[in-house]
Formats: structure tokens, C-alpha cells, sequence
């Protein structure tokens, strides 16, 4: 189960992830999405995530997910103990 709430990539703008307390993984389920982190909010580009692929996020960054080729993309985010 997520420590976090699952965030849906369902719209064309970027959407924030929850803000972790303790360092975090972010895991890409069911479609393609992209994932951009505090250094810089507003990149364009982002980081492609495929299903089952994941990135770190540091206590207390900033993150936004949106879709990358069809919504319905799924940030589950997790606590690293």
C-alpha cells in the first residue's frame, strides 16, 4: 500500500504530487508519465516514466506528474525506510 495518496495523471498541465517528509520513491503504474522535481517545476520535458519504472524524491522536494502519450497515468509514492 502507498504511504502516500496515488496521484492520476489526468490532465494536459502539470499536477503536484505530495510533498514527502522523509525520502520517497515515485512508481509509474498503469500508463506513461512524466515527472518533473523541485530543482525546476516548470520543465517542459520532465522524466519519461514507463510502468514499474521509479525515481527518488528527497524529504520535503516538490515534484508534478503529467501524461506522456494518454492520461491515466498513476504516481504511487512510498516512503524509504
Amino acid at each position: 500500500m502507498a504511504d502516500y495518496p496515488v496521484t492520476v495523471a489526468d490532465q494536459d498541465d502539470w499536477k503536484a504530487l505530495p510533498v514527502p517528509a522523509a525520502d520517497a520513491i515515485v512508481q509509474c503504474q498503469g500508463r506513461p508519465i512524466k515527472i518533473t522535481v523541485s530543482v525546476d517545476l516548470n520543465d517542459v520535458a520532465g522524466i519519461n516514466l514507463q510502468p514499474n519504472q521509479v525515481v527518488r524524491i528527497a524529504a520535503g522536494q516538490q515534484a508534478r506528474i503529467r501524461p506522456n502519450g494518454g492520461f491515466g497515468g498513476v504516481a504511487v509514492m512510498e516512503a524509504l525506510s
